[in-house]
């Protein structure tokens, strides 16, 4: 099960919003990464502008909006084909 965890910051506040992150998110990690969205675990959370910083200044003083996005899955939810290089085992003939 892929584990997702957005943040995000914003001057201007929306309602509504962590719900359509949500939603978006979990549809591109099923359209993009081919996980079932019915297992894929999604959180969002809102942080304060002022509470988010860049160097020395708080977004809010850069007057700036900013996200992460942070994607974990096990490597056994995952087909051989779908694994990274550095992930993948020989085959066994």
């Amino acid at each position: 099960m892929p584990m997702i965890t957005v943040q995000y910051a914003s001057l201007r506040p929306k309602s509504g919003l962590a719900d359509s992150v949500a939603k978006a998110v979990n549809k591109l990690s099923a359209d993009i990464l081919h996980k079932n969205p019915t297992v894929t675990a999604v959180t969002v959370e809102e942080i304060d502008p002022a509470r988010w910083f860049i160097g020395s200044k708080s977004l809010e003083q850069h007057g700036l909006a900013s996200f992460w996005l942070d994607i974990r899955i096990v490597e056994a939810t995952n087909t051989r084909d779908e694994r990274p290089p550095s992930w993948r085992r020989p085959s066994r003939r």
